[in-house]
């Protein structure tokens, strides 16, 4: 079998893997929870609505900045917790590090979702994609 563009967008397209390639992400077969998530179509202008760039852009921008804040605020929470048992009680048990350490992480991640749209518009001005 000769892999080519048209036996790749057969697969996909049958494979239910269509993300806005050739159709729209609010025509694809994409699983509601994505878009519902991770992309929040009435912060887009509103004739952005329904453009596949723009709902991209969208969604790789939530995506990044949540495993950005994820990672970053995690890693700096864990890592000082950390600290703080190896003086107080360096036998003590590793979760009291990484329990609230995944806890700043998610609350910081979902708190920056919320500013998200008005950051990306301070920044680009007249070009954001955001209203």
């Amino acid at each position: 079998m000769q892999i080519n563009k048209k036996t790749i967008t057969f697969i996909a397209e049958n494979a239910k893997l269509m993300l806005g390639v050739n159709k729209g992400f609010h025509d694809s077969p994409l699983p509601g929870w994505a878009i519902e998530n991770y992309s929040k179509l009435d912060d887009l202008k509103p004739e952005l609505r329904n453009d596949d760039k723009a709902i991209t852009q969208d969604l790789l921008l939530r995506l990044g900045s949540q495993a950005t804040t994820k990672a970053t605020v995690g890693a700096a929470t864990f890592g000082a917790l950390e600290h703080i048992r190896d003086q107080v009680d360096p036998s003590s048990n590793i979760a009291w590090s990484v329990i609230p350490a995944i806890g700043t992480a998610w609350g910081t991640s979902a708190y920056s979702q919320k500013y998200l749209p008005s950051i990306h518009k301070a920044i680009f001005k007249n070009n954001s994609i955001y209203k």
